[in-house]
């Protein structure tokens, strides 16, 4: 398919944070649409526009919004043209994005009732998706001598351990 360089929405943007969980998931809906017809550098112009509120809304959503918001987060890692995104910003990104999801990760994966849900797994399965798209792109970008990031990939290992050690109890 021809990837457009068209303007991100920002009525979506802006309504990705209502606190209706259904406008939210609608506009979630509409901006994955865009993002899938985005070019790379559409997606990097509008970068900022689509990271921070995907991120704030990864805290708290109910588990239908939040597989949008999840493989809209995939989308933007995978897709955008890092060139595009300032050296300071694109170094600073690894440890914020990568603070998200480790949260929503331990907070799954701590939580019986959600650990025996196939919805829970779901979305423990597109965090690790988000994971792997931020270490394989945006890794290098960072610092890799910091104590923060040496704790962030030793605590994400320690996630994916848990999660296939309870993945192959359940099986």
């Amino acid at each position: 398919p021809n990837r457009a360089a068209m303007a991100v929405p920002q009525s979506d943007c802006v309504e990705l944070c209502d606190p209706d969980a259904y406008v939210a998931k609608a506009a979630c809906e509409r901006l994955l649409s865009y993002a899938n017809k985005a070019s790379p550098a559409a997606l990097g112009a509008s970068f900022d526009h689509l990271l921070a509120p995907t991120l704030a809304q990864l805290d708290g959503r109910p588990p239908h919004l939040l597989e949008g918001l999840l493989q809209l987060l995939v989308l933007v890692l995978e897709e955008t043209d890092q060139k595009l995104i300032a050296a300071g910003r694109a170094q600073r990104l690894f440890s914020l994005v990568c603070e998200r999801l480790l949260g929503l990760m331990e907070i799954h994966l701590g939580s019986s009732a959600a650990a025996a849900s196939a919805t829970a797994e779901e979305t423990l399965v597109l965090a690790l998706r988000a994971a792997e798209a931020l270490l394989r792109r945006w890794y290098t970008y960072t610092d890799r001598g910091t104590e923060i990031t040496r704790l962030q990939l030793g605590f994400l290992v320690h996630l994916v351990v848990q999660f296939l050690c309870a993945d192959s109890a359940v099986a």
